[in-house]
């Protein structure tokens, strides 16, 4: 059974992926998450995959599909912390348009900067 748990904050959401593979059993479940939430009218998302080890190319579309429903009206960050994840990332040319952070920490710590300049922009 796939572990996939969302939970909400006042500026993100964190959905963990909570499995050591994101493969073609457990992408359609991610992306229907995601598809719920943006539902639900969240504007920045954390997808942590820090847990995952091995991903597929349908596990590659749930990352993208995430980025697309995301990234126009809020933010989407993604926690990557295994090797070989973030290598076939960047083989797969991805880490060009996906916003990678090593821990779910720094990733908040970016929206919480985001949020900053956006309020001083308002005050010039």
């Amino acid at each position: 059974m796939s572990k996939i748990t969302a939970t909400r904050q006042e500026d993100y959401t964190i959905l963990k992926v909570d499995e050591s593979k994101l493969i073609v059993g457990v992408a359609p479940k991610v992306t229907a998450k995601l598809v719920v939430l943006k539902g639900e009218g969240v504007k920045n998302l954390i997808l942590d995959i820090s847990g995952v080890k091995y991903i597929d190319s349908s596990g590659l579309s749930a990352l993208l599909m995430a980025n697309r429903l995301f990234s126009k009206e809020g933010r989407c960050l993604f926690v990557v912390a295994t090797d070989y994840v973030k290598k076939l990332i960047e083989i797969a040319q991805l880490h060009t348009i996906l916003q990678i952070f090593p821990s779910v920490e720094k990733a908040i710590d970016a929206i919480k900067m985001k949020r900053i300049e956006k309020n001083s922009d308002k005050d010039d």
